[in-house]
């Protein structure tokens, strides 16, 4: 693992002082002999110098991200969260129930989206009412084994684990000028809250040391997102960044993907989990949504069908393997490693 800011990241940084130091006393020298001046304080130098700071770390995430995704790219594997790493179909009946008073139950989801579901009565606007509530992603329930799994996975197995899902919520389209700002306030106070009970039991330097890590892992994928790396997350990606962390869940990289699900066009403005799965590229990867799955066959050598009522089909392509749960592709991946 060549990406590790807690050990390399001191050691990037000794090396790139020192080789400073010496750039900034040679710039120093350069002047004197070429203008006969020697200001420790000229605008350009300092610059110069500065720069070669800072190109070091550059150099270091550039190169060690080629290392690790090119050269163990054998190891890499993608994986959804919704209906993979969650019970997202549990949930949804206990907030459906909350917001409409209509009452299903998670084995009557056999179809995707829920609206499409025949006989059950659920509507465009439930499905809205259920995802914009932000309780249905701050408590959504956990599959225990897949933390276990994943735990193995990435340490036994040593694999690179890339995160997606894609939430692009609350929407606010439908709403007015002033309950869209509540709906978005509404948001805010629920992330901050959340941020807060996560790591309400943490001392200021592991607030810190847990802020670095969640920016690391995300740092690839938020610099093409957005144009501005510094700018403020969308409440429902720091959610779901808490809702990894509160469970304990190991990853290497998470993607919130954002626009178009399906695209996977390298020169399109979207970045989903396809054009990455290529980029990379991901060997194995981990889905529940079937379309998704025949999709991703194309690009990985393998990939997990979680086995859900909703994805049921006799026809898969060779490289999909039907699983009944991280257990199945823990020992699927020992046998293909």
């Amino acid at each position: 693992i060549y990406r590790e800011p807690d050990y390399f990241g001191p050691v990037v940084f000794a090396f790139g002082l020192f080789n400073t130091m010496y750039s900034y006393l040679a710039l120093l020298l350069l002047r004197l002999i070429i203008t006969g001046s020697f200001r420790f304080s000229n605008l350009g130098i300092i610059t110069i110098t500065l720069l070669v700071l800072v190109s070091h770390y550059g150099l270091y995430i550039i190169l060690s991200e080629r290392r690790e995704n090119k050269y163990l790219r054998s190891n890499a594997i993608g994986v959804d969260i919704d209906g993979v790493l969650n019970l997202h179909r549990d949930q949804f009946c206990k907030i459906l129930q909350k917001q409409t008073n209509k009452n299903i139950s998670p084995d009557q989801i056999t179809v995707i989206p829920v609206r499409n579901c025949p006989n059950l009565g659920v509507t465009g606007d439930d499905e809205i009412a259920v995802f914009n509530d932000p309780v249905y992603w701050t408590d959504m329930p956990c599959d225990l084994k897949a933390v276990s799994s994943l735990n193995s996975i990435k340490n036994s197995l040593q694999a690179k684990i890339h995160i997606f899902t894609s939430r692009p919520w609350p929407v606010t389209n439908k709403y007015s000028k002033s309950e869209k700002a509540e709906k978005i306030m509404e948001w805010h106070l629920a992330s901050r809250a959340y941020s807060e009970e996560v790591f309400k039991d943490s001392s200021l330097r592991e607030k810190f040391r847990n802020w670095w890590k969640i920016f690391w892992a995300t740092f690839p994928y938020t610099k093409r997102r957005y144009p501005n790396i510094f700018r403020m997350r969308p409440d429902i990606d720091t959610i779901t960044i808490n809702w990894l962390e509160k469970n304990h869940i190991s990853y290497d990289r998470l993607m919130v993907e954002k626009g178009s699900e399906h695209i996977s066009n390298p020169g399109s403005i979207t970045y989903n989990r396809f054009l990455v799965a290529k980029i990379i590229p991901l060997k194995y990867f981990v889905e529940d949504d079937l379309l998704k799955a025949e999709k991703l066959a194309y690009i990985c050598d393998f990939v997990f069908l979680i086995n859900q009522p909703y994805n049921q089909s006799q026809d898969l392509p060779k490289n999909v393997i039907r699983v009944n749960g991280w257990d199945d592709i823990y020992e699927w991946m020992k046998k293909l490693a």
